[in-house]
């Protein structure tokens, strides 16, 4: 099946899925260019986000049981649109017991906004 779209290799699976997935998912598409993953700090709960359109470095860490951005001060900018496509953030909220988008909250029993 993969052969039939012409990919081969492992490599070519990986970029025919991210572009899949920036087709679908607007905010990767507009923003994954600019940022990258820039490091983790186990201890803290902290990624550390490079933003190379602004030259800076965001740190998105859990406050109150919701992502937060250092940067902006903010809980819902670019910085942590793009947090959320990282597995190591979805594996941190999981570890520490916090509703992750698209899963049901337990007190109101519905789906969190942006699912």
């Amino acid at each position: 099946m993969l052969e039939s779209k012409g990919i081969s290799s492992l490599t070519g699976y990986v970029t025919s899925r991210l572009e899949e997935l920036m087709m679908k998912d607007r905010v990767f598409a507009r923003y994954a260019p600019f940022m990258e993953e820039f490091g983790y700090d186990e201890d803290s709960n902290t990624i550390y986000i490079k933003d190379n359109r602004t030259k800076r470095i965001a740190g998105i860490t859990i406050v109150n049981n919701k992502l937060h951005c250092d940067v902006d001060e903010k809980e819902d900018c670019a910085h942590i649109g793009f947090a959320y496509s990282l597995p190591k953030v979805y594996e941190a909220m999981i570890r520490l017991g916090i509703p992750t988008p698209g899963t049901i909250t337990e007190n109101k029993g519905r789906r969190l906004v942006g699912t």
